[in-house]
């Protein structure tokens, strides 16, 4: 695994533990600013999939 492979999985992980701390506290963060974090979220999802997305979690 390259060094440009291991940063995007880093990357991929914290992106995943923001997106759930945000959908867990979705009811505290205001509407407009919950629909900009999602637009700005799948923008990212495109160059750095999260670990689910990218397979990485093994099979049970």
């Amino acid at each position: 695994m390259g060094l440009f492979d291991k940063l995007k999985k880093t990357a991929g992980g914290a992106k995943d533990k923001v997106d759930d701390l945000v959908e867990k506290n979705s009811d505290k963060i205001p509407d407009k600013v919950e629909k900009v974090y999602d637009k700005v979220s799948d923008a990212a999802e495109k160059v750095i999939p999260g670990e689910d997305a990218a397979g990485d979690t093994p099979a049970n």
